[in-house]
């Protein structure tokens, strides 16, 4: 190979490293080709640097071209990167919903297994089929306002009715988004779908139920509404009957008064005159029955004054105590003819209450007869005593007689109901007493029971109000006003 002249060998420094960073084999070549036809040096050298100059451009050509290269590289890695997360995406959308893709004929394109499963098809079948082969019976409606939002290019959501492969119907919940290209057109539609079936049916049996209830609700209001009418009516006939009986009773025990008034009053007289023992047996059984009548008339009248609201109280502050002591001791004889032991038992505590001393009076007496009516032997107790409920006092009467049974322990203060003496098979009394006891205690807010066994006894309560501690102190003459001075 001949030495190179210098003029190339001068320039070989800038040939040889452009060669290397990777000018074309051919410009080398083409060099050598002008060498070898015996250009002249000046000529060469003319050549070479305008060759030189392409060789610099073609240099940076290559740099920009690499740098390129390696942007794009960088490019494609972030291309993959975001590819691979969106597949991941898709993934993970794919299996949370139900996917159908269909182009601008409304064919589909594109199911998703989800889609497929719910529907009952096979992928299969559903590609290249129109999408209204999925349409419910009826649900036209809806299928148009999806397709006029999406053509308009808007997304649209709603609930659909859809037609499974086996003819059952499904619901979805459905969004509907258009897919366009790089240049802005509608190319495809998307169907983003949810089964919402289990929900929209439960919704479904809540409405029916809902409407089932208002009809049932609407029928009890009308029924209430009939009742309430015919109940006020009936109300307003009880009302007036309850008047007529008050009415009555009033009017009846006032014309019975006077002529038991004369009955008795002959009665006596003639008691005083007739001499036969017979005749005065006669008379006294007449005077007994008459005084019998009267206090079944003051009982009547009594029962139906409180019944009527029309009883006047005379309330003033009494010493239990005191009172209890003085209806005991108006019956200490009648005890004592019968030979019952009479027994009293007063805690040492102060019970004042504001009372009708006279209606408290009656209340002890009544429960006091009863005990003497029907204790045959043994013994009678009463007893005044703090009650287990806060600020009252509690009235007891035991006896040691026959005893209730429990059905006339339930009965005992009904308005006319009579025990029987068990022993002599005799109704005793009017069956007022006890009812009229019931009216007095509740009107000033206490309570009355009993508590009784066969061949043991029967013990009867009754509590009252006690007045407070200031009010007692300011009471006037509490002992006077019990003792009925």
């Amino acid at each position: 190979m001949s030495t190179l002249p210098r003029p190339f060998r001068l320039r070989a420094h800038v040939w040889l490293p452009a060669l290397a960073a990777g000018i074309p084999v051919a410009l080398a070549c083409t060099l050598s080709l002008i060498q070898a036809l015996g250009g002249t040096p000046a000529s060469v050298g003319t050549l070479g640097q305008g060759l030189l100059t392409g060789a610099a451009l073609a240099l940076v050509l290559h740099v920009a071209l690499r740098r390129l290269s390696e942007r794009h590289a960088a490019d494609d890695e972030a291309i993959n990167a975001a590819y691979s997360e969106i597949q991941e995406q898709l993934y993970a959308f794919d299996e949370h919903a139900a996917v159908c893709v269909v182009d601008l004929r409304g064919t589909i394109v594109h199911a998703n297994e989800l889609l497929c499963a719910l529907a009952g098809y096979d992928r299969h079948e559903l590609i290249g089929q129109p999408v209204r082969v999925l349409d419910a019976k009826g649900a036209g409606e809806a299928t148009q306002a999806l397709w006029d939002t999406v053509i308009g290019g808007r997304v649209w959501h709603g609930l659909m009715r859809q037609a499974a492969k086996d003819g059952r119907s499904y619901w979805v919940e459905t969004t509907a988004v258009p897919i366009r290209d790089v240049v802005g057109f509608i190319k495809r539609f998307m169907l983003i779908q949810t089964d919402v079936t289990a929900h929209q049916r439960l919704q479904e049996d809540l409405a029916a139920n809902h409407r089932a209830l208002e009809m049932i609700t609407g029928r009890l209001d009308q029924l209430v509404r009939e009742r309430t009418a015919a109940l006020e009516r009936a109300n307003e006939e009880l009302v007036r009957l309850n008047q007529v009986k008050s009415d009555f009773v009033s009017i009846v025990s006032h014309e019975l008064r006077t002529p038991l008034t004369s009955i008795k009053a002959f009665t006596e007289l003639l008691c005083e005159e007739v001499a036969d023992p017979e005749a005065q047996r006669y008379l006294q059984i007449i005077n007994d029955e008459s005084d019998r009548l009267s206090r079944l008339i003051d009982d009547v009248l009594d029962l139906q004054k409180i019944d009527a609201g029309k009883m006047t109280w005379h309330d003033a502050p009494v010493n239990l105590a005191d009172l209890v002591r003085g209806a005991v001791e108006a019956f200490s004889g009648a005890f004592r003819s019968k030979g019952l032991a009479l027994e009293v038992d007063i805690e040492a505590l102060p019970f004042s209450a504001c009372v009708d001393s006279d209606r408290i009076r009656q209340v002890v007496a009544n429960l006091l007869s009863n005990a003497l009516k029907f204790t045959p032997e043994g013994s009678v107790r009463v007893r005044l005593c703090e009650s287990a409920e806060a600020g009252f006092a509690q009235i007891s009467v035991a006896d040691t007689g026959t005893g209730l049974t429990r059905q006339q322990v339930e009965k005992i203060f009904e308005p006319f109901y009579q025990v029987a003496d068990n022993q002599q098979r005799e109704v005793k009394g009017t069956g007022l007493g006890l009812a009229i006891c019931r009216q007095i205690v509740a009107h000033y807010g206490g309570r009355i029971w009993a508590e009784s066994a066969m061949g043991v006894g029967t013990t009867f309560h009754f509590t009252l109000p006690l007045m407070t501690a200031e009010a007692t102190a300011t009471a006037p003459a509490l002992a006077l006003v019990a003792a009925g001075h």
